[in-house]
C-alpha cells in the first residue's frame, strides 16, 4: 500500500507567504549576484552558484514551506531543490553554449531570445523535479508551468535590466561590448538579481496558488 507524503496543511496568511517566499528567493539572488560581482561575470554558472546554489535555494524556501506544512519531510524540498537546480544548470551551460557558439558562425546574430527560451526550458525542468521528487504535495506539472514562466520573464526582464546599466555606466563615446570590463560584470550581477526578484515574485504567487487549492482539497475531504 503505497503511504501518503507525510504532510499536514494550514491555512496561512497568504500575502504574509508571498512576501517571505519573495525574500527568501530574493536572497539567493543577492549571494548570486554578489558571487558575480566579486569574482567576475565568467562566474555566471561558476563552481559555487551551480553545485550549492541549489541547496541554499532549497534551504531559504524550504523555510519558508514549513510555516505552511507541517511536515516531518519537508527537508526534501532542499534535496530535491538541489538536484533541479543542477539539471538547469546543466541545460543552460549546454544549451547556452551550443547558442552562444552559433554566433561564431554568424557574428550578426541576436541570440539574445533564443537565451530566453532556453532560461524557461530550465525553468521547466527545474520545476519538475523540484516538485516531484519533493514529499509536499504539489502539482508537479501546474509547478512547471509556473517556473518555466517565471524563469522566462526573468530572464527578460532581467536581460534588459542588466543591458540597461552596462550601457548607463559608459559615455557614449566609450561604450563597449567586452565582458571584461568591471561595468559588464556589474550589468550581468544587477540582471541576475532582477531576474530573481522577478522569479521570486512569480513563483510566490504560484505557492499562494498550490496552498490554496490543496487546503481546499483537505478541507472538502474531512
Amino acid at each position: 500500500m503505497e503511504q501518503e507524503p507525510n504532510t499536514t496543511l494550514r491555512q496561512p496568511p497568504y500575502f504574509n507567504m508571498w512576501t517571505l517566499w519573495l525574500l527568501a528567493t530574493v536572497g539567493y539572488g543577492v549571494v548570486w549576484a554578489s558571487e558575480i560581482y566579486f569574482r567576475g561575470a565568467a562566474d555566471l554558472l561558476g563552481v559555487y552558484s551551480t553545485y550549492f546554489g541549489g541547496p541554499l535555494l532549497g534551504i531559504l524556501q524550504g523555510l519558508v514551506l514549513r510555516r505552511c506544512f507541517v511536515a516531518r519531510g519537508w527537508w526534501n524540498w532542499i534535496l530535491s531543490s538541489s538536484v533541479a537546480w543542477l539539471i538547469a544548470m546543466l541545460i543552460m551551460m549546454v544549451l547556452g553554449g551550443i547558442t552562444l557558439a552559433g554566433t561564431g558562425l554568424n557574428p550578426g546574430a541576436d541570440v539574445r531570445g533564443c537565451l530566453v527560451v532556453v532560461c524557461g526550458l530550465a525553468g521547466y525542468l527545474f520545476g519538475l523535479a523540484q516538485a516531484g521528487f519533493s514529499q509536499i504535495k504539489f502539482d508537479a506539472a501546474l509547478w512547471a508551468i509556473i517556473t518555466a514562466f517565471a524563469w522566462t520573464v526573468g530572464a527578460f526582464v532581467g536581460g534588459i535590466i542588466g543591458l540597461a546599466a552596462h550601457r548607463a555606466m559608459f559615455p557614449p563615446w566609450r561604450y563597449t561590448s567586452s565582458i571584461d570590463t568591471p561595468q559588464f560584470t556589474m550589468g550581468v550581477a544587477l540582471g541576475v538579481l532582477t531576474a530573481m526578484i522577478v522569479i521570486g515574485a512569480v513563483t510566490g504567487l504560484g505557492i499562494v496558488a498550490q496552498t490554496l487549492m490543496n487546503y481546499q482539497d483537505s478541507t472538502s475531504e474531512v
